[in-house]
């Protein structure tokens, strides 16, 4: 017995078939075969085979359609790409959700993405890409004519994006260099180019995350000043437009710089001097170089830059100065001078008692002679300096500070940072005349100190109260333990940065037998050992010496 007690027929043109209920308002038949694939077909129900319904839905055949190659095969992310899928035997009878195109992910699990397709004649069809995906994604392209069989081509396209790209400006005189395009997921240079002021530009190099181009020579001259368009297309079809274009400007002219020394870690100031300087354009990025160390620079007029010097931790070197107008195209100041950098390696000793009478040895490079070589003990506002003398470019002298003040909140043993310095920090180099009340901007706080991390530590001279034992024979080794004030304690040594540091430390001073290591026990508590001497014991009958410690070797 058929379900519902009847059974549907369909009739498609003039041929009827039997169908099967799914519901109560949905019946299932397959087509029959038909040579019809120019026009559309009615189809009509009926329930008996003999009373048709009189609706007429229209239905149409189309041959398997074969898909060839895909244009272009790669797309920005964002999606909207114009992909035309070319082949045969396209129909221009579906239209619709009949009529798709499928985005089927390759790489990953996404679900697939669907866009309208468009009829372009029958060997070409149109679908924009969907949006969405990642750059890199690898889909598979197909197409349906009637909303459930895709083809089987399962033509590959794949996902880029464009992340940044520098310099969007340069010297119009075509010494800009490269344009460098950074991004991810770039396939195939064929199709892609680089549009300057109208004309495009092969790229002179490709790879998955970066494109570049040669900078070419403004239209308008040497002296153009202005912005043109910029554009770049990975697959020619898509164009990525940069907001502000390319802005040109004319080279300009750098002279000479001063000083030709600073710091290699702080916060030192050059200033440039030349012709051309400007700042009055939006990709403006100025900066100055020195060998591969890039920083900062600000554009004071049109004949003075002030750089703010990069780190630099090769203080052993010289460097060639170098400023741009856009952080990529250095112009080589014509004095052709080098610039030195100074810093610290090494301090000995790296303590020492308050107001102590000592010297200091710092080991580094770039010292020289012309400058006010100067140490500074602690940081601005809460400070000690004192003289320096430059032995060589890598050995410097200083006396410990005459006086130094302990901030009201810290309290001896204190360790505080070591710098040096070359310069007067209150006198403007480039003038000679001192700093005066609030800066102005030709006037930015110049300040030649390192910053390096080197610590120096003040301590109170410990008071020795006790010896114990207080004699020994000559030659004889043995461990004398010595005691010390409470309020006078001893300190623990830094441990020595290098190995040639390995004599800095605690010393016991025998007067004229000699001097051992001394080991920290505790704050009142150090243990030496009496030293080994040359000294001919039957030339001494009995000897009084003062034993004398260093915290500091």
């Amino acid at each position: 017995m058929p379900i519902y007690g009847v059974i549907p027929y369909a009739r498609f043109g003039d041929k009827v078939i039997r169908c099967h209920f799914e519901s109560t308002v949905r019946i299932v038949c397959s087509s029959p075969p038909s040579n019809n694939t120019a026009t559309y077909v009615p189809v009509d129900i009926s329930l008996n085979a003999r009373d048709f319904s009189n609706d007429s839905l229209l239905y149409h055949y189309y041959d398997p359609p074969v898909i060839n190659d895909i244009v272009p095969k790669i797309g920005p992310e964002s999606g909207g790409t114009e992909v035309r899928l070319l082949g045969k035997k396209f129909s221009n009878l579906s239209t619709g959700a009949e009529f798709m195109c499928r985005f089927l992910p390759v790489d990953h699990s996404a679900p697939a993405k669907y866009v309208p397709a468009v009829f372009e004649n029958s060997s070409s069809i149109i679908c924009r890409s969907p949006g969405g995906w990642g750059s890199g994604a690898k889909v598979y392209v197909d197409v349906t004519f009637n909303g459930f069989d895709y083809t089987e081509a399962k033509k590959e396209f794949h996902f880029y994006a464009i992340s940044s790209a520098a310099p969007l400006s340069g010297p119009a005189d075509g010494t800009a260099g490269n344009l460098h395009v950074y991004g991810s997921g770039f396939k195939d240079p064929t199709h892609t180019y680089c549009s300057f002021d109208g004309t495009k530009y092969k790229p002179i190099e490709f790879t998955p995350t970066l494109i570049k181009c040669k900078i070419p020579k403004a239209k308008g001259g040497n002296d153009f000043f202005g912005s043109v368009p910029l554009s770049v297309s990975v697959n020619g079809v898509d164009a990525f437009e940069f907001q502000h274009g390319f802005h040109y400007y004319p080279q300009i002219n750098v002279s000479d710089f001063y000083p030709r020394t600073g710091p290699g870690r702080g916060k030192g100031l050059v200033k440039f001097f030349g012709s051309g300087f400007r700042s009055d354009f939006p990709q403006a990025a100025p900066a100055c170089r020195f060998g591969e160390h890039v920083g900062k620079a600000d554009v004071l007029s049109s004949t003075e830059m002030l750089c703010h010097l990069p780190e630099i931790d090769a203080y052993n070197q010289t460097y060639k100065g170098e400023v741009a107008l856009n952080e990529h195209s250095y112009i080589k100041a014509k004095s052709n001078a080098d610039f030195s950098p100074y810093g610290i390696y090494d301090v000995d000793p790296n303590s020492g008692p308050v107001n102590g009478k000592h010297q200091i040895m710092i080991y580094g490079n770039g010292f020289t002679r012309d400058g006010k070589p100067m140490c500074r003990f602690g940081i601005p506002g809460s400070y000690a300096t004192s003289d320096g003398v430059v032995l060589s470019k890598d050995r410097m002298l200083c006396n410990a500070p005459k006086t130094f003040d302990v901030p009201k909140v810290s309290e001896l043993p204190l360790a505080v940072p070591l710098s040096i310095s070359f310069f007067d920090e209150n006198v403007n180099p480039w003038t000679g005349a001192k700093f005066k009340g609030r800066l102005l901007q030709s006037e930015a706080h110049f300040d030649p100190w390192t910053k390096s991390g080197e610590i120096y530590r003040f301590y109170l001279q410990p008071v020795i109260v006790r010896i114990d034992p207080n004699t020994a024979k000559v030659g004889e080794i043995i461990d004398v333990y010595v005691f010390a004030d409470p309020k006078t304690p001893f300190i623990e040594p830094i441990a020595p940065a290098t190995s040639s540091d390995a004599e800095i430390g605690i010393k016991c001073k025998f007067g004229r037998f000699g001097t051992t290591i001394g080991v920290y026990l505790n704050k009142t508590t150090i243990r030496c050992v009496t030293p080994h001497t040359k000294i001919d014991p039957d030339d001494v009958i009995k000897e009084v010496v003062n034993l004398e410690v260093a915290m500091n070797g």
